[in-house]
């Protein structure tokens, strides 16, 4: 009986730490005070940073550093299903000419216009399908940006669902420069969280 007792309390620390460990407060995510609130707000604010730099063979690369937040006005429980319903980011996001995922790989596909940079680009990549808050990894493996490591964290605030996606990249120089794959990156999120936002009942 005890030792029953002591595996109880000792999942229910497990379970509470691991709950803990994948949550977030708005006012520690990693932005400044001015957009802290902008968040509180229901605003959606994303932030991309882009530098270049010389290997030590003469080789040139880019890194990118990447972060979202947006706080959006319905319930997780509300909310996810639409955010994450990946199959139909086509039909709802115009800069995403076709996008499909595979539940058994955890794999998605996206065929992306970019007006800015005025080019087509084919992404599939890890990601699972997101059902429940939690924290969630997802790897860019092939193509564009290949190496692209990233998280989303998804937690309940009040009655509403604090959405936040951070990633960072390292790797040979793409062609373009750092300007523009900073505002390219920022856009594309942008773009596509204000209406998976708007479809989905918070703004």
């Amino acid at each position: 009986m005890c030792l029953i007792k002591f595996f109880s309390i000792f999942l229910f620390l497990i379970i509470n730490l691991t709950a803990f460990s994948t949550s977030l407060e708005i006012d520690k995510l990693p932005f400044p005070q001015n957009a802290l609130m902008k968040i509180k707000k229901h605003e959606i604010i994303t932030d991309s940073v882009v530098t270049d730099y010389e290997t030590k063979d003469k080789e040139k690369h880019q890194t990118m550093n990447f972060k979202s937040a947006g706080l959006h006005k319905k319930t997780c429980a509300e909310s996810i299903p639409r955010i994450f319903n990946y199959e139909s980011y086509q039909e709802k996001i115009e800069m995403i000419t076709h996008s499909s995922y595979d539940d058994a790989l955890g794999r998605i596909s996206i065929i992306l216009t970019a007006p800015i940079i005025k080019n087509r680009f084919g992404l599939n990549f890890k990601i699972p399908r997101i059902t429940q808050p939690g924290s969630y990894d997802f790897l860019f493996d092939r193509g564009f940006l290949s190496g692209l490591k990233g998280t989303i964290t998804v937690t309940p605030v009040n009655q509403h669902c604090l959405y936040f996606a951070k990633a960072s990249w390292d790797g040979p120089h793409t062609g373009y420069s750092n300007l523009i794959l900073s505002l390219f990156s920022k856009t594309a999120m942008s773009l596509s969280t204000n209406k998976l936002f708007r479809i989905s009942g918070s703004h």
